[in-house]
């Protein structure tokens, strides 16, 4: 990301090489698992070049905050990002008419009850008619349009409850449709539960449960993933997440597949000033 931002009031306005889920569609709770669609529902990261790690887009937000709590987000985003093949490093920004552009909205509210704190998140999005230039094999370069696309969304976070102890039990809640007509993928629907602390003695270890599921249109129907995730936070610096995804009828290719387990194990190491 690079980028300026300047506030002005009540309003700030960010202008540069900017990361969409840095303040649009992001859900706190479901950032602990592992799959893509906890991350940008399926239904919009499967259709569209988003501005997302690891190629971000040039792109304009603006910033409204009626109070501390309510916030009003809109963006303009360059339509599609220079492939790597074209733009390896990045450092190519070029907004042509062929792009198009993309167009975010969002009003968060955030309640700041000290029991029970939560976000909710409404917003939609449009991307007009835009074209992908891809280079392939001898600099050949293929160009493929693809038609408007919008949707809508919404994202809830929500503390259940939070003992002195330092345990804490969350949930989530994501879901977002578009036409099907002119989508892959129809809706998507996703929730799931963490609970902080179970172990007194690993007071910021996270257990987490998660289901998602989505319609794709075409023959094989719905995939439907179940993800139960474990993150160790051993020491300030250092975890281990073991992680278990069962995909039931997985829908994203033109073929019958079987049913799915994967085994993950993530670990990480945070640097942190002393």
């Amino acid at each position: 990301e690079l980028w300026y931002k300047q506030n002005i009031r009540n309003a700030s306005v960010v202008l540069g090489l900017q990361d969409l889920c840095a303040e649009f569609i992001f859900s706190e709770n479901a950032s602990v698992f592992l799959n893509s669609s906890c991350g940008v529902p399926s239904t919009i990261a499967g259709s569209m070049p988003l501005p997302i790690f690891p190629l971000t887009a040039l792109g304009l937000q603006f910033h409204y905050y009626f109070t501390e709590n309510l916030i009003f987000k809109t963006a303009v985003f360059d339509g599609v990002s220079d492939d790597f093949s074209i733009n390896p490093y990045n450092l190519k920004w070029r907004l042509r008419k062929d792009d198009g552009y993309q167009l975010f909205a969002e009003i968060t509210y955030k309640n700041t009850s000290e029991t029970y704190p939560g976000t909710y998140k409404l917003g939609g999005y449009y991307h007009n008619t835009y074209t992908i230039n891809t280079v392939v094999e001898d600099a050949l370069s293929i160009s493929e349009t693809y038609p408007s696309k919008y949707g809508f969304y919404i994202v809830l976070d929500q503390h259940i409850f939070k003992r002195k102890s330092g345990e804490e039990l969350s949930v989530f809640l994501q879901a977002s449709i578009k036409p099907k007509n002119i989508n892959e993928n129809g809706y998507y629907i996703g929730g799931g539960c963490n609970y902080k602390g179970m172990i007194s003695k690993l007071p910021d270890d996270v257990l987490g449960l998660a289901i998602t599921h989505a319609r794709v249109n075409n023959t094989l129907g719905s995939e439907t993933t179940i993800e139960l995730t474990y993150k160790a936070q051993l020491g300030e610096n250092f975890f281990l997440q073991p992680n278990l995804q069962y995909i039931i009828n997985p829908a994203g290719t033109a073929v019958k597949l079987d049913n799915s387990l994967l085994v993950f194990l993530r670990f990480g190491i945070n640097f942190k000033n002393a």
